[in-house]
């Protein structure tokens, strides 16, 4: 399906331990948030067993556009999701791919 997209920074940036994501946007341009990861929150609260933690950054924003994708390594924070056109969804690829 068809996922929203947030407009003005409402999605909060995450991070894996265990899994790169592979993204690839199908249908439009994805804005990814690529903030600092610091070190106290890579070691703070982690739910293992969804290999995610969220956390509240600033995020300098990268274009990705239909035909490229972008890989997020282990802790490497990311926000996806973002949009500068209120109500834009996009269908897009995700692959999580075991590292650790």
């Amino acid at each position: 399906g068809q996922q929203p997209l947030a407009v003005g920074g409402k999605q909060r940036p995450e991070f894996h331990k265990k899994y790169a994501d592979v993204q690839a946007p199908l249908t439009g341009e994805e804005l990814f948030g690529l903030p600092d990861l610091p070190e106290a929150v890579a070691k703070g609260p982690f739910d293992d067993k969804k290999d995610i933690a969220f956390f509240d950054a600033p995020c300098p924003m990268r274009a990705v556009r239909p035909g490229e994708c972008i890989v997020l390594e282990p802790l490497v924070a990311h926000a996806p999701c973002h949009t500068d056109e209120p109500g834009t969804c996009l269908r897009k690829i995700v692959v999580k791919v075991l590292l650790r």
